[in-house]
């Protein structure tokens, strides 16, 4: 079999020939499929959440323990929420079988996912640092201009990788699903 017909014909990568990424046991399997059938978009959203905080705590746990638990929420938990807004608002696509029938299909609803997160961590990076400081008067729009940009400078790489790997394993993991 061509490496085309298989691009064509099959969701790569998730199944080659009789290779399959994801294998599960059975009860394990339908218990995912009726959770993400039941509520594909809490699924999806916890799913890109989880994925979202794993992403910032790689690039922000070290120093982030050494500043506090505030830093700690900032940097680790605030872009977990953002991601599972985000993954909550486009991610569920991917659970459907009938949207995403192929793994660039996925890979792109990830990247849909990882770019709003990054929009809504910067005025939920502002909030969240507004109520952490004892300051009087905050620039909200100056601080959500800084998140913003120190977002897409320091982070984007890392966040947008791992929202189109976020993708494509919730899309494996879909697809051995259903094969069970």
């Amino acid at each position: 079999m061509s490496s085309s017909s298989v691009l064509n014909d099959q969701p790569w990568p998730i199944k080659s020939d009789s290779f399959c990424i994801i294998t599960m046991p059975g009860r394990v399997a339908q218990m995912i499929l009726e959770m993400s059938q039941r509520c594909p978009r809490l699924f999806a959203g916890c799913w890109f959440g989880a994925w979202g905080s794993a992403s910032a705590a790689v690039l922000f746990l070290g120093p982030a323990l050494n500043r506090g638990l505030d830093a700690v929420a900032l940097y680790v938990v605030v872009p977990g929420i953002a991601s599972f807004v985000a993954g909550f608002w486009a991610g569920f696509r991917i659970l459907d079988s009938s949207c995403t029938l192929s793994t660039p299909k996925a890979a792109g609803v990830g990247l849909t996912v990882a770019v709003l997160a990054l929009a809504i961590y910067a005025p939920l990076f502002a909030i969240a640092y507004g109520a952490t400081q004892s300051a009087a008067s905050v620039d909200w729009f100056g601080l959500t201009a800084a998140a913003f940009a120190f977002g897409l400078l320091a982070t984007a790489p890392v966040t947008l990788a791992a929202g189109v790997i976020a993708g494509l394993f919730l899309f494996a993991l879909r697809h051995a699903a259903e094969k069970t």
